[in-house]
């Protein structure tokens, strides 16, 4: 009789031990699910982050195009006005009064050709700004892609 009862102790404390483990087993089950939806949200935010990311560097892109060609017009326009300025200093030894409607022509295009060369000097600092923010999103980029790495790396494990 005494060994019957050990027994049913042994059979009584391993159902025991098993229940727990079945416990545990669920409460593992239950994390491990939510660990999964975690990452798949950060791995979700992090891609979307990326396509942000490239959605700017088309519009940053696209900006940089359309200032080369603004400073090509204004270089183009440059060339012009220096061209019109030769024209009217040889124009201006024909006579007096031609003189004095040249000389008034030719300070209105020398201001223009100043604010022109103002206005590519903005131009040049838009680009250097534009370069830094280059940089800026390629190092997101490359923290992006590090962080897309480690999540897969710890997913995959």
């Amino acid at each position: 009789e005494l060994q019957i009862f050990q027994k049913e102790q042994k059979i009584i404390f391993r159902d025991q031990q098993i229940n727990k483990m079945k416990k545990k087993i669920e409460i593992l089950t239950v994390e491990n699910s939510k660990l999964s939806k975690s990452i798949e949200k950060k791995l979700a935010d992090t891609i979307n982050q990326n396509v942000e990311i490239e959605n700017s560097k088309e519009k940053i892109n696209k900006i940089q195009l359309e200032l080369q060609q603004k400073i090509k017009k204004l270089n183009q326009e440059i060339e012009t006005t220096k061209k019109n300025n030769e024209v009217l200093s040889k124009s201006q030894k024909e006579n007096v009064i031609e003189k004095q409607l040249l000389t008034k022509e030719y300070k209105s295009l020398f201001n223009k050709n100043m604010k022109l060369t103002d206005e590519n000097k903005k131009l040049v600092n838009g680009n250097k700004k534009l370069k830094i923010l280059i940089q800026s999103l390629e190092q997101q980029i490359k923290e992006q892609e590090t962080l897309i790495k480690k999540l897969n790396d710890t997913s995959h494990h």
